[in-house]
């Protein structure tokens, strides 16, 4: 996965807002709703914990929030509607996890602030793209009010 992330190979799905490219994302294959997602989530826990190196770990991290909103991207595809909402608040809780890990970096500003715009750009797609799920009528309104309440909440804590 690194390598790929290296290579420029690992984000290849385009994220369109307003006729516009804003972003990319990895592919998402296996959605929760298979039943082979818990191997899935075992490779992912493997990953970040047996990555020993603390900036690893954070690309990683930010790496596997890509991939929640991929699956909800998809999971939207399919009229998965819950699952989908639950997948942009696990990508949510891992930038989360990533900027915990990330404020522990003090020996590094030059990293810090790097990982740190990486963030808040992340957070602004995704924003957008929970805004854009917001014009489905089918989906749960309250539920998706609180997701949308907790990125609006993330964000501005990144300012």
């Amino acid at each position: 996965m690194s390598k790929q992330e290296r290579e420029g190979r690992l984000r290849t799905e385009p994220v369109i807002i307003d006729g516009v490219e804003i972003y990319k994302l990895p592919q998402s294959r296996v959605l929760p709703n298979s039943g082979y997602y818990w191997i899935k989530k075992i490779r992912d826990w493997f990953w970040q914990k047996f990555s020993f190196d603390e900036e690893k770990i954070i690309q990683i991290t930010l790496i596997l929030a890509d991939k929640k909103v991929s699956e909800a991207r998809n999971l939207m595809e399919k009229e998965k509607y819950s699952l989908a909402l639950d997948s942009y608040h696990k990508a949510i809780e891992k930038l989360t996890e990533a900027k915990n890990l990330i404020n522990k970096f003090e020996n590094k500003p030059i990293y810090k602030n790097e990982i740190n715009n990486q963030i808040k750009k992340m957070a602004e797609v995704y924003r957008k793209m929970i805004e854009e799920v917001g014009k489905n009528d089918k989906i749960d309104e309250q539920k998706y009010l609180r997701l949308l309440q907790e990125i609006n909440e993330f964000e501005k804590k990144q300012n």
